[in-house]
């Protein structure tokens, strides 16, 4: 009695995938039409690590707008969600990102069409979830700026002034911590920042 080779998975070093893995992917054909049709809505917002405590809510939406199963979608979010961090982080090309679906959705070649359809834009979010999670680890990461210009006329030391300045806050992660810095740029430190964001591209 033959039996059918087990697939080797380039998102997985090589490696085979374990049974419940295929298991997971299988749901993914019951789900209906509507649903699998806008799967990224789902699978996208569970992508983080460690998942928000909001996606519950988002899913439970799912669930109710398709008339979806709980628990199929549970198992299909938890492989799908495996194999995409796992390409990502591996930069593997979207080409082979294909192949490996064609392996683990042998006789679901639409629903591997609508997961490497959203596989470019998740696989970005994750190589930059993994630079953030590597940067805070080693120092403080920079995550958000607001800014203020403002025009400085006189001060008791002098007047007519009228020079420009631009008033920064600076919101930066520390560890589990978000802090902020409020500090003022004249326009020749703000063309060292362009300079040095010309070369960053």
């Amino acid at each position: 009695m033959s039996t059918s080779p087990t697939p080797s998975l380039q998102c997985l070093n090589g490696g085979a995938p374990a049974g419940d893995l295929l298991q997971d992917f299988a749901a993914l054909a019951r789900l209906p039409e509507g649903a699998r049709a806008h799967f990224w809505d789902a699978l996208g917002p569970t992508l983080a690590d460690p998942i928000p405590g909001t996606v519950e809510a988002v899913l439970d939406r799912f669930c109710s707008t398709w008339s979806v199963n709980a628990e199929d979608l549970s198992r299909t979010l938890r492989g799908c969600r495996f194999i995409v961090r796992a390409a990502s982080r591996l930069r593997l090309p979207r080409e082979a990102f294909g192949r490996d679906l064609a392996m683990l959705l042998p006789n679901d070649a639409e629903g591997a069409a609508i997961l490497l359809a959203g596989y470019e834009r998740a696989a970005a979010y994750v190589r930059q979830e993994t630079v953030e999670r590597e940067i805070i680890q080693h120092g403080k990461l920079l995550i958000d700026v607001d800014w203020r210009i403002e025009t400085h006329h006189e001060s008791k030391q002098a007047r007519g002034l009228n020079q420009p300045a631009v008033l920064l806050t600076l919101t930066y992660r520390d560890g589990a911590r978000t802090e902020q810095l409020t500090v003022h740029a004249l326009p020749q430190t703000l063309l060292q920042l362009r300079e040095m964001l010309d070369r960053a591209r």
